[in-house]
């Protein structure tokens, strides 16, 4: 596994999602009209591939990655926004930021949309949550810029739902991070 890319697939577990509890998600009251809505408006339409379409794709909703999510954390992050700073901190010089052990909470609502061409049209949210604890965490921040993620100890737990129904679960497990990951031309730090 490219540990640079590590995404919320590697951490619950690609494809566990079919050895999940499916069958009472199914049996909830917004899936089940869908189910109804769907063989009413189509006809004869089958809707086991519509179901497993469905469960592949949440599959696709977890690809977010988990650098993306503590540089989404950290670039508001008050004590980095003095780098922003020109006259302290010059653009053409390279700074390293030490971070001390913190955690990072993080909530995504991505949702997948069924259409049934102009019949009906549905949304089924679902709900991530996550909590990662960072240890021995370092930054390169040039031009105001995280450049660069020097990684130490990363330990995590996480939980996926969709109306109200746990689809996965992962306790606080370590998670395997190469020893940095580059950002390119670097993500902009806010201003505070």
């Amino acid at each position: 596994m490219d540990t640079s890319s590590y995404t919320l697939q590697d951490f619950f577990g690609r494809g566990n999602i079919a050895g999940t509890r499916l069958e009472e998600l199914q049996a909830e009251e917004s899936i089940s009209e869908l189910k109804t809505r769907f063989h009413e408006e189509s006809g004869k339409g089958e809707w086991t591939p519509v179901w497993k379409s469905i469960i592949e794709h949440v599959d696709e909703l977890l690809g977010i990655r988990l650098s993306d999510i503590m540089v989404r954390a950290w670039k508001k992050f008050e004590d980095l926004s003095k780098y922003r700073d020109v006259e302290r901190y010059p653009p053409d010089q390279l700074f390293i930021a030490p971070l001390m052990e913190h955690c990072i909470r993080s909530k995504h609502q991505p949702k997948i949309e069924i259409e049934g061409g102009r019949l009906f049209k549905k949304t089924i949210p679902f709900d991530i949550s996550l909590q990662f604890v960072l240890k021995g965490f370092t930054l390169e921040i040039q031009d105001g810029k995280i450049r660069k993620i020097h990684t130490g100890e990363c330990s995590g737990s996480g939980m996926v739902q969709c109306m109200k129904v746990t689809l996965l679960e992962k306790e606080s497990c370590n998670i395997p991070l190469p020893g940095s990951i580059d950002l390119g031309e670097g993500i902009p730090i806010e201003a505070m």
